[in-house]
């Protein structure tokens, strides 16, 4: 199977897929998303689509200000492992805001760091 034709697949899976996700809470309405590279984009993406209930830092800004990170802060990461993400979830955590990790490694050093965690969802296959 060549990229394009996995791509193919994938979406075709996510008809199946997406309508079966449990989703989570809704964020209280003074969230903070906190992410670098990518997770930082997608993060910019949730704030737009939330209507600005939410707004997203980049870790420096959390690191130099952890006042910033409000009283509720996502940290976003794939890994887990992004030596700034953990620095400013530490941060955070020691002003005490509450921190989440949102990372596909639930033993990763940020998940670690912020101790709380979504229920990572239940997706079938078709």
């Amino acid at each position: 199977m060549n990229s394009i034709e996995a791509m193919a697949a994938d979406m075709e899976r996510q008809l199946y897929d997406l309508p079966a996700l449990a989703l989570p809470e809704p964020a209280p309405d003074d969230a903070r998303l906190v992410g670098s590279g990518d997770s930082y984009l997608a993060a910019l993406a949730a704030e737009y689509l939330s209507s600005g209930r939410t707004r997203t830092f980049h870790p420096e800004d959390i690191i130099a200000d952890p006042s910033l990170a409000g009283s509720n802060a996502y940290f976003v990461s794939v890994s887990g492992k992004t030596a700034a993400n953990v620095l400013a979830a530490k941060a955070a955590k020691g002003a005490g805001v509450r921190t989440t990790a949102i990372t596909a490694d639930r033993r990763s050093p940020l998940a670690q760091v912020c101790g709380v965690l979504p229920k990572p969802p239940r997706v079938g296959s078709q």
